[in-house]
């Protein structure tokens, strides 16, 4: 006597990978259309984890009604990706350096328009970017370092130079 399976085991077996499939793809397409709640604290890990590029990567917020935010790719503007009320209010963004003089920004142009920036966050190839200093307008003061993923909070400016010169004193105590 020779055993094997009969048609309703088989229809039971292939019944159960069919629902399993199921669940497992509607759950993919619910996660997908979760809303990414973004921020200056996670905008570093947002920008590396959902674009790819060769050369650069920006997040460029201007001066224009509502303070837009958009995503160039190796300088090319991402189409219909526009991040509104990423800020409330412009922010003065300083160089990570002793005399914490203003960051410069280059114009953009977008849709045939030229845009003066406010913030830039600009990722090369190597995922580096500049350190900087954003001060918000209400009283805090993130660093952006390009050595972490974590963005750092501070309450005034002379607690982020105590940093730097703490952090100055230990490069030389190493040499």
């Amino acid at each position: 006597m020779k055993k094997s399976f009969t048609l309703i085991e088989l229809m039971i077996v292939i019944l159960l990978i069919s629902l399993v499939y199921a669940l497992s793809i509607s759950s993919f397409k619910m996660e997908k259309k979760k809303e990414f709640n973004l921020d200056i604290y996670n905008i570093k890990d947002f920008l590396i984890k959902n674009f790819e590029y060769t050369k650069n990567l920006s997040f460029v917020c201007t001066k224009e009604q509502n303070l837009p935010c958009y995503v160039f790719i190796d300088e090319k503007l991402v189409e219909n990706l526009k991040i509104e009320n990423f800020f409330s209010q412009e922010v003065r963004v300083y160089n990570y350096d002793k005399l914490l003089s203003d960051y410069e920004f280059k114009t953009v142009s977008i849709n045939n328009s030229e845009y003066q920036p406010f913030f830039e966050l600009t990722f090369n190839k190597d995922f580096k970017h500049k350190n900087m200093i954003v001060e918000t307008s209400n009283s805090k003061i993130f660093l952006l370092s390009s050595l972490s993923n974590e963005v750092k909070v501070f309450n005034s400016t002379n607690e982020i130079l105590d940093r730097f010169n703490d952090l100055e004193i230990e490069v030389k105590d190493a040499f």
